[in-house]
């Protein structure tokens, strides 16, 4: 699903009726976007989060608040194996051959 067809999306699942619980569920989508650049790649990454009422919002930003420095760290960490791994790969495939 691109970005583009993210806000529609979440618009036809807002509509739907909330759960018999009375949960009220926050809608998530994560994304990666690879960026052809001069002498490489370039990825970026964005996390969107559609609450579905003031009440979901308020108890979505208190989680945010307390896991946002972690979530960070993660993805960092993940991005840096990513370009550990890409540039070994680029060295091996350059490596000279007899």
């Amino acid at each position: 699903m691109g970005l583009r067809a993210l806000p529609a999306r979440l618009a036809r699942t807002r509509r739907r009726r909330r759960p018999a619980d009375g949960a009220r569920p926050s809608l998530l989508a994560l994304s990666f976007r690879f960026e052809e650049v001069q002498g490489g790649t370039r990825i970026l990454t964005e996390t969107r989060v559609d609450t579905t009422d003031p009440l979901a919002h308020r108890c979505f930003a208190a989680y945010w608040q307390f896991i946002r420095v972690g979530s960070a760290a993660i993805r960092r960490d993940r991005l840096r194996a990513i370009k550990r791994r890409a540039e070994r790969s680029s060295a091996a495939t350059a490596a000279p051959t007899r």
